[in-house]
């Protein structure tokens, strides 16, 4: 179905999940610890004599959004680089997103840059990332921030992007700093000491759509989900056993072994997403910001994601939780309007 949007538009989907093998929520670096499989929900509240409430809960395993948002994510960053062509902002933005690699991270650590998921640089760069960096004096002195507060030191660098395009329009943002309330302004520029792309990375998740879809460090997310529970609220956990493995030589550890409790294939889980996108950036309730122009097409951007997005799930499956290189957490996750034609309806809303 193609999303109709109006100054906002607002929808409800239902989502399941399908197991098609053992599926481990909980593992990674973090191990296989039960309580990251299980979490407690309330199964039925009685009320007492006395007005004292009798609560009753049971472990329940679950999907949490966390991981759901993980994976699409993941998934929307590859179709991103194949649908977008870079003839715009927003879709040069798409592309550029990414989580950073380890190497990476080190890189941007030597860079003063933000070591933040995600981050919108250029990895085919190594050297500078896809960065210049220029002090706050340089741009006062240029012409590009000419409204510097009292109190902020000017020798704070900012990561000016080297694409002609982007730099272009990230410097018409600079500029258009200086409608903002000098409180904020010192409060955003100070932050620079943590890395000098931090404007650059708020600038970018405005007018990204996977940042609008799935969030950042600087905005929510337009795509919320809740925990997955099973189907029923009826599951069994099965107990795997493997051959426990040496790190430091990569072979079989003699005598050893270890389980990991997991849940079996076949087992359903069900949730709810709701999806609203907003009909102006967040910079735009402060001044008449020149996000406005590019943030419309960053929308349709998003929306256009969306559908590939649901295209995707309609055809292939995921890999979802820990321990996918040994075969656990192949799954189908299907999206469904929840009432197609409500969701055909235009939804507004108004701030008080």
């Amino acid at each position: 179905m193609s999303l109709s949007r109006a100054p906002s538009f607002m929808t409800a989907l239902r989502v399941r999940l399908e197991l098609k093998a053992y599926t481990l929520i909980g593992g990674g670096r973090v191990g296989n610890v039960i309580e990251h499989v299980k979490d407690m929900i309330i199964e039925r509240v009685k009320l007492g004599k006395g007005s004292i409430a009798s609560v009753h809960c049971k472990l329940m395993p679950l999907v949490p959004p966390t991981s759901i948002k993980g994976v699409l994510r993941s998934i929307a960053e590859k179709i991103a680089k194949r649908l977008f062509t870079g003839s715009s902002i927003p879709e040069k933005l798409a592309i550029l997103h990414h989580q950073p690699t380890p190497f990476e991270e080190d890189a941007r650590r030597r860079s003063n840059l933000l070591v933040i998921n995600t981050v919108h640089s250029d990895m085919r760069d190594v050297a500078t990332l896809g960065f210049e960096i220029q002090t706050l004096e340089e741009l006062e002195r240029n012409g590009v921030m000419d409204r510097i507060p009292l109190g902020v030191d000017k020798g704070l660098r900012i990561a000016i992007p080297k694409d002609e395009s982007l730099k272009k329009a990230f410097q018409e943002y600079l500029r258009s700093l200086k409608a903002k309330p000098s409180e904020r302004l010192a409060i955003m520029l100070q932050g620079l000491e943590a890395g000098a792309d931090k404007l650059f990375e708020i600038w970018a998740s405005t007018l990204c759509p996977i940042c609008i879809l799935f969030g950042s460090p600087f905005r929510g997310s337009a795509l919320r989900f809740t925990a997955l529970l099973p189907a029923g609220l009826r599951v069994e956990l099965a107990r795997r056993y493997h051959v426990a493995i040496e790190r430091s030589r990569g072979i079989r550890a003699e005598g050893k072994l270890y389980s990991i409790e997991c849940m079996e294939p076949g087992t359903i889980l069900e949730g709810l997403a709701y999806l609203l996108l907003p009909p102006a950036p967040p910079e735009a309730e402060d001044s008449d910001s020149v996000l406005s122009s590019e943030y419309s097409k960053a929308l349709d951007c998003a929306q256009k994601l969306f559908e590939a997005l649901m295209k995707y799930l309609e055809n292939l499956d995921i890999l979802i939780g820990g321990a996918t290189s040994r075969g656990y957490g192949l799954a189908k996750l299907s999206l469904e309007f929840i009432n197609q034609e409500l969701n055909r309806q235009r939804y507004y809303f108004r701030s008080n």
